[in-house]
């Protein structure tokens, strides 16, 4: 095909095989992991509902992140609740300070706005995916009033 005024030749530049990798301080402190189990002062900085894989129920994604103490910054993007066992945010939910019904049973409302923001205690621990080590949440508290 002839060059004219209406195509554009796009020319890669092949010469310069690097690239520069920049790797924040934030970076790094949200990817460390914990020594020990560790009790960690916590709070949710992003919230979402999804499609669960089957398609058939919703999940709670939420991201959480240590807000204070040796571990400042430290994330995990992968707490999940799902709708069809409600039962296993009941430690959250009472971590977060919602008002439980008489029975002890939870009606609550998730959404951003009450969600985004919520502070307590998470158990921090150890444990692996795909035989990597990650970070994993096991327990959650509410925040001992001073």
């Amino acid at each position: 095909m002839p060059i004219t005024k209406r195509h554009k030749v796009k020319v890669n530049n092949m010469a310069d095989d690097s690239i520069v990798w920049n790797i924040s301080e934030d970076d790094i402190s949200k990817n460390r992991l914990v020594d020990a189990p560790s009790w960690l002062p916590t709070e949710i900085t992003d919230f979402e509902i999804i499609d669960s894989k089957s398609g058939d129920s919703k999940n709670l994604h939420l991201t959480l992140r240590v807000f204070a103490g040796e571990y400042k910054g430290l994330e995990n993007p992968f707490i999940y609740f799902s709708e069809k066992v409600t039962v296993m945010s009941t430690p959250l939910m009472k971590a977060c300070g919602f008002p439980q019904n008489p029975n002890g049973s939870f009606s609550v409302k998730l959404s951003k706005g009450t969600m985004i923001g919520k502070k307590f205690l998470a158990h921090w621990v150890r444990g692996t995916y795909n035989n990597k080590p990650v970070n994993q949440i096991d327990d959650y508290a509410p925040i001992p009033s001073e």
